[in-house]
């Protein structure tokens, strides 16, 4: 959801504890994940992915089943995988923008709530927002604060084999 008129980044920021950011930039978006996506009518997708020539009907058969069967394994980690992949869309959306210029923003801290009545999903319970991330140009060059050494969060095979030791 793109949220940029002056009303809704208000409202926005007021659901996010009045960080400054989501008012200061051009333009906050806020990644949503419904938990019930994978029951919606993917045919739009499947007709497209065929029109394209990516995927034959064979391939479109085995996810018109495959889909909603692994959304039904899930159970109750539904929610949490819409929002892993809501997390990747926002991460993609980061690297495209900063690639072309832009300083973006991920943001966490945000009453859910708030947040869904200005993108007008109060209604929907299965819809969890995963992030929010202002874009735009950056007020001053962003200072690098150095990295720590992989072998601080970096573990090879179990926790506590740290990377490098």
């Amino acid at each position: 959801m793109l949220v940029q008129s002056a009303e809704h980044k208000a409202a926005l920021q007021a659901a996010a504890f009045h960080q400054p950011m989501v008012t200061q930039a051009p333009v906050t978006f806020a990644f949503a994940a419904n938990a019930l996506a994978g029951n919606a009518d993917l045919t739009p997708i499947f007709e497209q992915a065929q029109a394209a020539g990516a995927w034959n009907e064979g391939k479109v058969n085995y996810f018109r089943n495959a889909i909603p069967a692994s959304q039904t394994q899930l159970g109750p980690l539904r929610r949490e995988h819409a929002v892993k992949d809501a997390m990747i869309a926002a991460t993609h959306l980061a690297l495209a923008a900063e690639s072309l210029g832009f300083a973006t923003c991920f943001m966490n801290g945000w009453i859910e709530d708030q947040a869904k009545a200005v993108i007008g999903a109060s209604d929907n319970p299965d819809l969890a927002i995963a992030c929010l991330m202002p874009v735009g140009y950056a007020a001053e060059p962003r200072k690098d604060p150095g990295r720590l050494p992989l072998s601080f969060n970096v573990f090879v095979d179990r926790l506590g084999n740290r990377y490098g030791e």
